[in-house]
């Protein structure tokens, strides 16, 4: 029996020890200007769903990749325009996609991320 207690102990020692807290605040600056890295591509006509990321405290647009079932974009939007800082809208957009070199980890496979700077965006529902 004391053998086990130890091993609980143990074990939740090492769980608690993987944990760390994400208390950066550096990604408000990013609401206005995308930071100066390489432009990759610049995209028209996408479609794409907004969420605000509370943590990070940024707005990330989510858009599928044509000819793709599993993966998509995530761009963390550098101007979204007031009216559209919204959760869960749908959008039309355009702009360029610049190299993201954050610190906002990926969540899932398949997620590719990019700076956003919008040039044109037009709400769909």
């Amino acid at each position: 029996m004391k053998n086990i207690k130890r091993y609980l102990i143990f074990g939740a020692m090492i769980f608690l020890a993987g944990c760390e807290a994400q208390n950066d605040t550096s990604f408000e600056k990013l609401i206005g200007e995308c930071p100066q890295t390489e432009v990759l591509n610049d995209i028209s006509n996408r479609k794409g769903r907004i969420q605000r990321d509370t943590i990070a405290n940024v707005y990330k647009l989510y858009s599928g990749i044509d000819g793709s079932y599993d993966s998509q974009d995530v761009c963390v939007v550098c101007n979204l325009p007031e009216q559209f800082q919204k959760d869960d809208i749908v959008v039309l957009f355009s702009g360029t996609y610049y190299k993201y070199d954050g610190q906002i980890k990926k969540k899932l496979p398949g997620q590719n991320f990019y700076y956003l700077e919008l040039t044109q965006i037009k709400l769909l529902n």
